[in-house]
């Protein structure tokens, strides 16, 4: 993957379900040569922390809208 090639230190995919159940961010952490060796996937209720901004949370559920 290009990003972790270039040293992306994390990347969020969202992916969004045909309904909002399925709506899901993926995250990408970790980068290893051409990957990332850290996936994981948040959904709508869950909070993520900004990577390099530990005190900057974000709700899901909001970010999805």
């Amino acid at each position: 993957m290009a990003y972790a090639r270039g040293g992306v230190p994390a990347l969020w995919v969202v992916a969004l379900g045909p309904t909002a159940e399925g709506d899901r961010v993926l995250v990408f952490e970790e980068p290893e040569d051409d990957a990332y060796s850290s996936r994981s996937e948040a959904r709508r209720g869950d909070r993520l922390t900004v990577p390099g901004l530990p005190d900057v949370v974000i709700s899901v559920s909001d970010f999805l809208g």
